[in-house]
This record gives C-alpha cells, structure tokens and sequence, in this order.
C-alpha cells in the first residue's frame, strides 16, 4: 500500500508537470526574471547537482573554475543531496513550475523528461562535430526519438574491487581476480574460513540488472512488458540471497543506502576481501585504504558478461529565454568539455565522456600508470542500454531497491517476490501503454 502511495503521489505530480507544460506561459527558472537580462548584467543560474563526499568537490571545484574564467555569468551550484533526493525535488519544482536552469539527471529518467517537453534539446545547441566526439554510448541513454536532450557528466559501470593483501595471506594468486560468480564464490568460501568476508550481502537497482543479464534473463520483452518472473531471474537472485543466508560468505554492510564512502567501509578496514562498486571510486578507495588492492572487470554470469552504464549528465531548462538559455549552453559545453572531462576521469575513476579525451598526452601517460581505468571504457563492449521498463516507469528504482531488501535482508522467497514485482510493473507499462505514453 505504501509503495502504491507514492506511485500516485508521482503521478498527481506528473499530470502537474503536464499541465504546466501546456501552460501558455512558460514557467520561471529558479532565480531568473521572466524577462530577458540586459547584455551589462551578470546572469546568474542555478545548477542542481547529486554527488557527495570528494565527488562533489571535484564537480564543484570546475564550477567555481568557470565563474572565474568569465565576469558575465554567475552559476550558484545547489547540492540536492544525491540521485534520489534531486529526483524528488526536480519533479516538484517542475509541477510548481519552478525548475532549476540546470540540472543533473539520472540517466534513467532523462527520457521520460525529454518526453514532457521539460529539457532543451542539446543537438539545437550544439554543433554536429562537438556531438560527435561523444562516446556514443553514453548519449544513447539520454536520447528521445532520436534527439540527445542532456550530456554526460560522471558516467560508469559496475566494477570489481578486491584486496590483493587477503589474496596472498590466503595463498590465491593476487593478479588472478575470480573470472566468475563461481569462481567468485569460491574465493570468498576460502576468504571467509580465513577469518574475514568474502563480499558484502547487498546488491542495489543497479546491479540488479547486469546480473539479470548474466543469468541469461531480460528485464522485458520487446513490446516493454516486464520479465523478472522468469527462471533466469529467479535463479540469480537465489544465488545472491545464499552467499549470505546459506553460505555466510558475505556481510550485511553498516551503511545500507548511502554515499560510496559509506557503502565501501568493511571493505576499506580490510573486513571484507571483495566487493561490487562503481569504478567511479578507485581514487577514493587508493586514498583511503593502506593495503594493496585491485581492481577488475566484473565476473562473468552463468551465461555471459553484462554491465550497465550508469550514472549523471547535465540538462538545461526548456522554459529559459534565449539569453539564458545561451548562457546556460556556455556554462555546459564548459564543463563537458575535453579538459573538464579528462580532468574529472583522472581525478575520480568515471569514465571520460569524449573519444578526444583518450587521445590526450596527459590521459594516455595517466592510464600507463594507472591501467584499471580504462576498465571502464572497455567493459562498454558488454554494456546492455537501459530496458525499456527502466526508462518508463519512474517507481521502477523503489520496487526493485524493496525487493531486493526483501530478498537478501529478510530471505523471502525469490519467486514470490519477483511475483509481486512482475505483477506491479505490468500495470504500471499497461496503465502508460493505454495512456499513449509508453516510451519505445
């Protein structure tokens, strides 16, 4: 009932963002006039963003590097907290008519906002060639009937952090990291009869759909009808929930939902040997940990290899006016632009977001000494785009983020839940197909 709550607390939210969107006139950015700035004016724009910890740093860091680079524009950068605090607060400010400029966005939801006429399409802004020095990939996720409408910013998949020390004191081989979830399984039976974990309990939403991948399974069918009842989904959930229920190789961790810092701490204290994070944090974990660690593509599944790709990109207002919206352009390109991208891909572990990137002295000479971030770019071979369940059903994150906790928390039965998440999604993609909503 509580999850059914919020659902139509979404869609009350929703059918407001429709409304306004209809509206004669556009709505007001946040900290904007509605009339058009004098060219003598500073112009200042608000820039919602959703990283944390050191993450959040360097983001703001190339903020404030833009205001000093230029006196006629002034970007007041608003942390929202994370994904899913900015997600509720952009859905609201959009009803009340009342969003930000500029934006973060999950990836996931950029096209169903492109689909509401609330984002800018970036191709109008800008030019064919700077377009096409975008890994494609990247763009494919933030795209709506074939036009990008936001740029990728702090992008990466699923990676592989193990500790190379309990790899040694364990007498395994510390440069041959588990090829396999059985392999994998395995090595944290041998890591957790030494005395330590062998991984952590959990797995979030965005985990949840490689692995169903990895298993042979689909999300959904070719028409958008969901498929998380099915064997193959069944199976890999079953194989997670024993780790920790049958198994004991595995550690429920301190921080269930929280910043990758929090998330990653038994790992850091050398309590657990392997884990399953974003590549995102290599720098925050070789600054934070004193043992030697490695770091690889994630283990294959039963029946292939998968990842996704996930994380922020920058959108623009559709509601500014032509003064602000130019200035709002100049402040994006800036920032994801080739120096700002490979500066942040350096600084952190996500992935560069431009081929221009790879062909830099700095960033070739950074990747001889530091190998394991590419990881991130050559895993996009086995990167599936986002399913279509994903990308229409905005409640998608919560159902799943509940089953899983029921699942590995509280050892229900993976048939019955999957049961009940098939059941919930299929309404949702049969109420947006009888709406003429569903995006294909």
């Amino acid at each position: 009932m509580k999850q059914r709550l919020s659902t139509v607390v979404l869609l009350l939210l929703m059918g407001a963002l429709i409304a306004a969107c209809a509206a004669p006139a556009a709505p007001a950015a946040t900290g904007e006039s509605s009339a058009a700035a004098p060219q003598t004016q500073v112009i200042e724009l608000e820039f919602w963003t959703l990283l944390t910890g050191n993450l959040a740093e360097a983001l703001d860091a190339q903020v404030q590097a833009f205001n000093a680079s230029q006196d006629r524009i002034r970007i007041v950068n608003v942390n929202q907290g994370g994904y899913n605090e900015l997600q509720q607060k952009l859905l609201a400010s959009i009803a009340a008519g009342n969003m930000p400029p500029i934006t973060m966005v999950d990836y996931i939801y950029v096209p169903y906002y492109a689909q509401q006429g609330v984002f800018a399409p970036i191709d109008e802004l800008a030019s064919p060639e700077d377009m096409a020095d975008f890994i494609p990939a990247l763009l494919e996720d933030l795209s709506y009937n074939g036009r990008p409408y936001a740029l990728p910013y702090n992008r990466s998949t699923q990676g592989f952090y193990y500790n190379k020390d309990l790899f040694r004191e364990v007498g395994l081989d510390p440069d041959q990291p588990p090829a396999t979830w059985e392999e994998f399984r395995e090595v944290a039976k041998i890591l957790s009869e030494s005395g330590v974990y062998g991984t952590y309990a959990n797995y979030s939403r965005w985990y949840f759909e490689p692995f169903v991948y990895q298993w042979g399974g689909v999300l959904n069918d070719a028409e958008c009808n969901p498929t998380l009842d099915s064997p193959e989904v069944i199976a890999m959930a079953k194989f997670f929930q024993d780790l920790y229920h049958v198994d004991g190789y595995a550690v429920m961790p301190a921080t269930l939902s929280g910043t990758f810092d929090q998330a990653a701490i038994e790992f850091i204290n050398g309590q657990v040997g392997m884990m399953r994070q974003s590549t995102a944090i290599q720098s925050f974990i070789g600054n934070s940990v004193d043992f030697d660690w490695g770091f690889a593509m994630m283990p294959a599944g039963p029946v292939t290899r998968a990842v996704t790709h996930g994380g922020g990109n920058v959108a623009i207002s559709a509601f500014l006016d032509e003064t602000r919206k130019a200035a709002a352009w100049e402040f994006v390109r800036f920032l994801t632009d080739t120096e700002r991208s490979a500066e942040f891909h350096m600084a952190t572990g996500y992935m560069p977001t431009r081929y221009s990137v790879l062909e830099r002295d700095d960033v070739k000479a950074f990747h001889a000494e530091h190998p394991s971030w590419l990881i991130s770019v050559q895993q996009l071979e086995f990167a599936r785009p986002t399913a279509c369940i994903v990308r229409n059903v905005p409640e998608y994150n919560a159902i799943i983020t509940q089953a899983i906790d029921r699942m590995i928390i509280n050892n229900e039965d993976p048939a019955t839940v999957l049961g009940e998440v098939q059941r919930e999604l299929q309404l949702a993609v049969d109420e947006l197909r009888a709406a003429g909503t569903l995006i294909p």
